[in-house]
């Protein structure tokens, strides 16, 4: 279930889509899922207790379309946008930084000398660092993307 892979989820030919899904996320069941119908497009997102919000939290955002027939809900899974513009900012910057230090002569006045293996070295540590933050983010955030989907499922059932 990587981000950004599409889903169909395909309603029996006789509901209405939208009021199955809206029943279903309605529930005691789903009560932790926060979602919003507008016309055919479909946001939902699983809201954990606050103590313990994951900003790498996934959110499926779809659209109902006719398909042979029938109903099907097709969308992805995303991360918030405003964490999805600090990882690309974030990846810009060490990287920006990785190649202003590659570039630069080895031996430059007022630097200590063997200065750009260590630069280097602090610039592809943070690179690992933010690359395990955004995984264990994303691992942390499966367990949603189950629950989400497994509510989207409920509400395909005739």
């Amino acid at each position: 279930m990587l981000p950004f892979t599409s889903k169909k989820f395909e309603f029996p030919v006789t509901a209405d889509a939208r009021q199955k899904l809206a029943g279903t996320l309605s529930q005691d069941k789903w009560s932790r899922l926060k979602y919003k119908l507008e016309g055919d497009k479909v946001t939902i997102e699983h809201m954990p207790p606050k103590m313990f919000r994951n900003s790498w939290n996934p959110v499926f955002q779809g659209k109902f379309i006719q398909e042979n027939g029938k109903q099907v809900l097709v969308g992805f899974f995303r991360v918030n946008w405003l964490v999805l513009i600090f990882i690309l900012l974030m990846l810009g910057f060490i990287f920006s930084q990785l190649l202003s230090v590659y570039f630069s002569p080895e031996v430059m006045p007022g630097h200590i000398e063997g200065w750009r293996s260590d630069q280097m070295m602090l610039y592809v540590q943070m690179l690992g660092m933010f690359a395990l933050v955004n995984i264990i983010g994303w691992i942390a955030g499966t367990i949603y993307r189950k629950r989400i989907l497994q509510a989207i499922q409920d509400s395909t059932q005739a």
